[in-house]
């Protein structure tokens, strides 16, 4: 087994919007998708920081939703990061 955390921040490059909110200050919440053999395997965090801590074994994509505040009307953000407990954390 291996401790892990994944997480959603989105950052600012552009200095010259100095007028725009923090950028998490947007986000409503991010909705995890765990491997199904995980218990509870659809994980919403509702705050920042946007971060996912548990543990795991082997190697599976989590998908995530980023689901933006509505005054914003913005679409929901789809992403998947692979992650790989096995070797080097190369499959």
């Amino acid at each position: 087994m291996h401790k892990w955390e994944a997480f959603v921040d989105i950052k600012n490059s552009d200095k010259s919007y100095k007028k725009l909110p923090n950028p998490n200050d947007i986000i409503e919440k991010v909705i995890f998708e765990l491997h199904p053999s995980f218990k509870n395997p659809i994980r919403t965090v509702k705050k920042e920081p946007f971060c996912l801590k548990s543990y795991g074994w082997g190697h599976f994509d989590l998908p995530m939703l980023v689901v933006f505040k509505s005054e914003y009307k913005l679409k929901p953000l789809k992403l998947v990061h692979h992650l790989c407990f096995d070797g080097d954390g190369e499959i």
